[in-house]
């Protein structure tokens, strides 16, 4: 048909018949609708065929399904009769057993044990042949019901035979848990709640008895209402109160995989599960959502196992997001004590802005080197420079630019780009200019050293004498509080001096002055556990006192002219130390001039507490020094005209 309009379509075309080109279309369309229509009348008769055969195999299949189960209810009418009477007979055999051993004198029922336990052994065999029988019918009724319904009567089947089958041992009791006497039997069997757990988890399985369906990801899940209750306080706070849940078969449980809640589940069915790196989070995540305490604590405890250097900042932010405090202490302690290792693995690159300025700005954080700090954040940035240059300001003003070495901070810091376009950074660096070039320290806390793990604060005992009036002593020792000893450096050059003051600074010890020798300074580095003559002061002197304030040490007061002298005379002269040159610099002198004052520092100021006029007399004045107006003033008076003792920021009498 469509050949022949087609053809006399190209015929009206080549005469020009324009009649023609306009009806033959039409013609077509026509068509093409009454053959649509003709199709579509002969699918709705079939659909209708189709749908009176399903109606009438239905009512057939009800009908056999009716007659099935009232035979059914016949054989079950029929099993319980028999049950009952069986139990009848059982009950009026027990209780002339009964009945024949109380009336047995007190001494003669102990020799009755052999009758009780054969009455018991009866009882026994004769209730597991009951089930037996009961079971064998029920298999059968099982079995004729699988010609209706040909696809799940076998997999019932299956499973009543694996929850009926007799447990012939220990079905009446548990003869290893059972305690027995004369006049009763106690029964316990420690292997019940996991049976019944067990029986439970295979009807879930099978979905038969369940009462609800969670619906995870697309995926359901039949469950029994009383399992996760008795499970989890989530649904126990779900489906014990008034919650539109509570009324519902289907509960829909968001954020969560469904592999994940098949392991829940399994978990809440049989208390078992395989925790291990690839679910571990999940699982925690989860055992948060449903309050599943036990897998919680596990899950915690195997990431505490898991606590590496390559990982340690992961766990943090992961355990302050679930709120595991333990977790987070142990990860932030193995960040602050390994930080040299954590800034050289990926993770630290891709941790947010805030993670990194918080473990960077504590005082714990040990590194060996503070230019390690900057060379962390650098490589920080370096990462995605185009969206982190904007934080350069705010992660640089935690690294402490003063503590690192005067030549890496020229090579490296003064040669960074990115930190001289910032006009936050411009005192920050002029302030560590200032430090390495002229000694001068600000009280920020960029100047005060991290913890360091191979430094240890030690106390150190230098000089003195073995007794009085004997011979000075040249011994330097540092008590160890770890190992709870002293150990011994290097002896003091030219001990025999006395009255001479010691102060430490920048982890060295500096002495000054003295008798004998009083213009005399010695430095002791540590490092080399060396003493270093350094340059010599100014102004002689001995019974001074010394201070570190602001980075630098300072000289102050003593007596100096002859030693020995019946008066000698009390100086004004303070002196600082300057580092870079090698130099002691004349600063303010005191108000009064004092010998053996109490001495102290606190932040940019010095405090000078009474001392001596002469060898016998002296006051309670208080002298204020100002490190930054190089200043002195006077300050309220002391109660006491006595010499006060200095300690470390604070004055003890």
């Amino acid at each position: 048909m469509a050949r022949k309009y087609h053809d006399q379509l190209q015929n009206a075309r080549v005469v020009g018949d324009q009649n023609q080109e306009t009806e033959i279309p039409k013609k077509i369309e026509k068509e093409h609708v009454t053959d649509r229509a003709q199709k579509q009348e002969s699918a709705d008769r079939n659909r209708e065929k189709d749908r009176q055969k399903r109606q009438n195999g239905r009512n057939r299949e009800t009908e056999d399904i009716i007659l099935q189960l009232r035979e059914n209810d016949q054989s079950q009418d029929s099993d319980l009769r028999h049950v009952r009477e069986n139990d009848a007979r059982h009950l009026e055999i027990v209780e002339q057993n009964r009945g024949r051993i109380l009336k047995l004198p007190a001494s003669r029922k102990r020799n009755q044990g052999g009758e009780v336990q054969v009455a018991k052994e009866e009882q026994k065999m004769m209730l597991i042949r009951d089930r037996q029988m009961i079971f064998e019918r029920k298999k059968r009724a099982s079995l004729r019901m699988s010609n209706t319904f040909p696809n799940s009567a076998q997999k019932d089947v299956k499973v009543i035979e694996k929850l009926m089958t007799p447990n012939v041992e220990g079905e009446i009791f548990d003869s290893s848990k059972a305690q027995i006497s004369d006049e009763k039997i106690e029964v316990f069997d420690a292997a019940h709640a996991g049976r019944m757990m067990k029986t439970f988890n295979e009807l879930r399985k099978s979905n038969l008895f369940t009462d609800v369906v969670l619906s995870v990801a697309g995926k359901e899940f039949a469950c029994h209402r009383a399992v996760l209750v008795a499970g989890s306080n989530y649904f126990r706070a779900m489906f014990c109160n008034d919650h539109r849940e509570s009324k519902e078969m289907l509960v829909q449980i968001n954020g969560l995989q469904s592999e994940v809640m098949e392991v829940l589940l399994t978990f809440l069915y049989t208390a078992k599960t395989t925790i291990d790196q690839g679910n571990v989070q999940m699982l925690l995540e989860a055992a948060n959502l449903f309050q599943i305490d036990l897998l919680r604590r596990n899950c915690t405890a195997f990431m505490e196992k898991q606590l590496d250097p390559c990982n340690c900042l992961g766990m943090k932010h992961f355990a302050d997001a679930h709120g595991l405090e333990k977790l987070s202490v142990d990860a932030e302690k193995m960040i602050l004590e390994k930080f040299m290792e954590v800034m050289n693995h990926d993770e630290f690159k891709l941790m947010p802005r805030d993670v990194i300025v918080d473990v960077i700005k504590g005082d714990d954080l040990e590194v060996n080197d503070e230019i390690l700090v900057y060379r962390a954040v650098k490589n920080w940035i370096d990462h995605d420079r185009k969206s982190r240059a904007k934080d350069v300001a705010e992660l640089m003003s935690h690294v402490r630019f003063p503590l690192i070495h005067p030549t890496k901070f020229c090579t490296e810091v003064e040669a960074d780009e990115l930190l001289q376009t910032s006009m936050t950074l411009v005192p920050i660096l002029a302030e560590t200019r200032k430090y390495h070039i002229l000694g001068v320290a600000g009280d920020s806390v960029r100047f005060k050293p991290r913890k360091i793990s191979t430094r240890l604060d030690v106390l150190v005992s230098i000089g003195g004498s073995d007794r009085v009036g004997g011979y000075n002593a040249p011994y330097v020792e540092a008590w160890n509080p770890v190992q709870r000893q002293w150990k011994q450096f290097a002896k003091l050059p030219n001990f025999t001096k006395t009255d001479y003051s010691v102060c430490q600074c920048k982890n060295m010890i500096i002495v000054t002055g003295g008798k004998m020798h009083n213009k005399e300074v010695w430095i002791y580095q540590i490092n080399v556990d060396q003493w270093i003559k350094g340059a010599p002061l100014n102004t002689g002197r001995y019974a001074h006192r010394m201070s570190s304030c602001q980075g630098s040490p300072y000289v102050i007061g003593g007596f100096g002219g002859t030693v020995g002298s019946q008066q000698p005379a009390r100086i004004d002269s303070v002196e600082k130390y300057d580092f870079f040159n090698n130099c002691w610099k004349d600063m303010c002198p005191l108000i009064e001039a004092v010998a053996n004052p109490a001495v102290s520092s606190f932040n940019s100021k010095i405090f000078c507490f009474g001392g001596q006029f002469d060898l016998k007399g002296a006051n309670n004045k208080l002298q204020i020094y100002d490190s930054i107006a190089n200043q002195w003033s006077l300050g309220n008076r002391t109660l006491s005209p006595q010499n006060p003792v200095a300690g470390n920021g604070f004055i003890l009498s």
